[in-house]
């Protein structure tokens, strides 16, 4: 692996949202001294990719309870939200870019997956999905589709089959031909 660039660095600096919290240093200060903290920050990321290590302050964060629906007074009706420090989000975006780099690349990823990739969104999946069914129905074959939405759908996963199967999962979902 080639390893992380000052240039790499910059390019997350700059992407930055702009974050004025009490526990965060100013992205605009970052942004200002970018060049300056580009070659040692990129130094001290090389340095943790190689050891695979990531630094316990970097994991600290402030928690804040965001409202989603229904009665405020239910706690079940908020999600935590998690502020890291601005590192830590410059050495995710660095690590991020580069394996989605490698990933697109490689074509790691199967033609059917849209979501968190760029180009492609919801919008790719329906047209995708209207040609599928277009085609099939042409063809004069039978089509059927399933859809599903999981309200609350990381509260209602099964953790521990997460936990056990976290190094081997993959997940794809297939149209179904009736």
């Amino acid at each position: 692996m080639c390893p992380i660039i000052d240039k790499d660095v910059e390019l997350a600096i700059n992407n930055l949202k702009n974050c004025n919290g009490v526990h965060t240093i100013s992205t605009q200060v970052l942004k200002e001294s970018m060049s300056l903290l580009a070659v040692p920050l990129s130094h001290i990321f090389n340095l943790c990719v190689e050891q695979g290590y990531f630094p316990t302050e970097l994991k600290t964060g402030c928690i804040t309870p965001i409202y989603k629906k229904g009665d405020k007074n239910n706690i079940e009706n908020y999600r935590p939200v998690c502020s890291l420090s601005q590192f830590s989000k410059i050495f995710e975006k660095v690590v991020f870019n580069r394996m989605t780099d490698y990933i697109t690349k490689n074509s790691i990823l199967s033609i059917s997956q849209y979501g968190f990739r760029s180009n492609m969104n919801t919008e790719s999946a329906l047209i995708d999905l209207v040609d599928y069914i277009h085609g099939g129905l042409n063809k004069k074959s039978n089509v059927g589709a399933v859809f599903m939405d999981l309200s609350k759908a990381f509260d209602v996963m099964s953790h521990s089959i997460l936990k056990r199967n976290s190094n081997t999962m993959v997940l794809e979902v297939h149209f179904l031909i009736f």
